[in-house]
């Protein structure tokens, strides 16, 4: 996770394949075209997700390891918005 204060830094931004994770991060296939529902027939569904300082030591990138329950966000194709709120003006 990086955070960025002002949209200079955002510009100049390139990936460090040397810390761990990072280069995981980093989508390698294209966004899929999603199907467009007629405005009138569409619910509309927004997530918001709170950053809340950190993320738990086992969130990771590629899948959650937790033997506790926890909520989880599933059929994304069906969110009309996302909103992620992470306390910075950008973060990646």
């Amino acid at each position: 996770m990086k955070h960025f204060d002002d949209l200079a830094s955002v510009r100049n931004w390139r990936p460090d394949s040397s810390r761990e994770g990072e280069a995981s991060d980093i989508a390698n296939v294209p966004l899929q075209e999603r199907q467009i529902l007629e405005e009138r027939d569409q619910f509309k569904l927004l997530v918001c997700h709170d950053f809340k300082g950190a993320y738990l030591p086992y969130e990771d990138s590629q899948g959650i390891f937790s033997e506790e329950p926890v909520y989880t966000l599933e059929y994304l194709h069906l969110v009309s918005t996302f909103v992620y709120f992470s306390h910075h003006r950008v973060t990646m």
